[in-house]
């Protein structure tokens, strides 16, 4: 069976002085905006049997304040990742 899915989801630090952790990125002062960025993401998923499912995807971060203008941000325009999985139940 295939299932394709499209995805949103938007991402805030809880505090100013937090790290986005996945990244490395901080301000220790706080002074920049919490707004990580959002990102879209379609995935199409594979089930072949009961055991096995395959997956694939593609998501786009669009960087917010924070993921932009943090003073260890790399420069740099939005990020695309893509990735392959597979599941093996026994």
């Amino acid at each position: 069976m295939y299932k394709p899915v499209l995805a949103i989801a938007f991402f805030w630090l809880a505090e100013g002085k937090d790290s986005w952790t996945t990244s490395g990125l901080r301000d220790k002062t706080g002074n920049t905006d919490s707004f990580v960025g959002h990102q879209l993401e379609l995935m199409a998923r594979w089930d072949v049997n009961s055991s096995l499912n395959l997956e694939s995807g593609w998501a786009h971060l669009f960087k917010g304040e924070f993921a932009r203008n943090a003073p260890n941000a790399p420069q740099g325009d939005d990020i695309d990742y893509f990735y392959v999985l597979s599941q093996l139940r026994f």
